[in-house]
């Protein structure tokens, strides 16, 4: 179990990520298919289940499925949906919405992506009976809680609170009012399906079809996944390689090591342990770069055990923990404390959220 306030109080935010590549073009890339352009190969991690938006959760599968499928918003670098497959998502109460796509989707198999592929993806994703993972994601939607109910079998199988409209527009009706539905929207969960899944899960697992920039290539269990460049994208940017291979390590450090020897492109993050003393500047001198994101580390007390059962010793180790001194000597001024539980350039960040829990104060933690 984890303590989100614990979390908070001894929160380090990571407001830096910093960014390994191999030299110019690769030392681990193949040449792709699509039009000469070049294969990266990109560290990642074994996905925990077949590649389905509705039942991947870890960060190893969602990379991937974000390559794959494109959903009905992204975000831009400050952290706001802007609309993707959308062409736009209104309401005038935030409980009613009304969603047009744009016209000219497709995906992978050449079919169109309508309002259906987003209504029967996420009837599916939220019954009960399918067991997906992200179905919770779907519980303000009115009519979960007869596709999913706490207790017992479902006794419908479609939410009420969705209904298309025409072939490029569907209705969502809300449980309660959200105004921040919007910013949900681009989860991996609300991407849309095929009719093709729905024919065949079985099949579609072994060779999963999206509506993203790339398209599934192949699959090693425990080795990799390949994904080749899909040129009838609907998307506005293009995209300028033929393909990525995310290459499954157990760790980031092995991986880091495969970038300095030339033999990945891309690495996210750079293990802690060549953080220290700027390592990675040395081993990749003019191959690292070094840019903000949205996200925290985090250290937790194990509030099952009784030990650490006062909440008021845990608030006292926290204002034991000397962020600042940390950040120095691990992360070399890289990163800033965080103050809360939500990091800088996220929506709904409250300034000094934990005060002077998160404070260095050794005397005070003594009292």
């Amino acid at each position: 179990m984890r303590s989100p306030r614990v979390a908070a109080l001894l929160a380090l935010s990571l407001t830096s990520a910093l960014v390994l590549s191999a030299c110019g073009g690769g030392g681990g890339g193949t040449t792709g298919d699509a039009q000469g352009a070049p294969t990266i190969s990109v560290f990642g991690t074994e996905p925990e289940n077949a590649l389905l938006p509705g039942n991947t959760r870890e960060t190893g599968g969602s990379k991937i499925l974000d390559a794959l499928w494109s959903g009905l918003v992204d975000y831009n670098q400050q952290g706001e949906p802007e609309n993707k497959v959308a062409e736009s998502i209104e309401s005038t109460d935030s409980r009613n919405w009304t969603i047009r796509i744009k016209d000219g989707w497709t995906f992978h198999d050449g079919t169109p992506v309508t309002a259906k592929s987003f209504v029967d993806a996420w009837n599916y994703v939220a019954l009960k009976t399918n067991a997906q993972s992200s179905a919770e994601f779907f519980s303000n939607i009115a009519g979960f809680d007869q596709v999913n109910p706490d207790e017992g079998e479902p006794t419908a199988q479609t939410m009420s609170g969705l209904r298309v409209v025409d072939e490029r527009t569907f209705t969502v009706a809300l449980s309660a009012p959200s105004p921040i539905f919007v910013n949900t929207l681009g989860d991996v969960a609300f991407y849309p399906m095929p009719e093709s899944f729905f024919a065949d899960p079985a099949a579609f697992e072994a060779n999963p079809v999206g509506n993203g920039p790339f398209r599934f290539e192949s699959r090693v269990p425990d080795q990799n996944v390949t994904v080749t460049r899909y040129d009838e994208w609907g998307g506005e940017q293009p995209v300028a390689v033929g393909g990525v291979e995310f290459r499954f390590y157990a760790d980031s450090e092995a991986a880091y090591q495969d970038v300095v020897s030339g033999n990945l492109d891309f690495l996210e993050t750079i293990p802690g342990s060549f953080l220290i003393d700027n390592l990675y500047q040395q081993d990749l001198a003019d191959r690292n770069g070094n840019q903000p994101y949205a996200g925290i580390n985090t250290m937790t007390f194990p509030i099952y055990d009784q030990r650490y059962a006062n909440p008021q010793l845990r608030q006292a180790i926290s204002m034991a923990v000397d962020r600042e001194a940390i950040i120095a000597n691990v992360y070399n001024g890289l990163v800033k404390p965080a103050t809360g539980f939500i990091p800088e350039g996220v929506p709904g960040k409250v300034d000094d959220q934990c005060g002077e829990l998160c404070t260095f104060s050794p005397q005070r933690a003594k009292q």
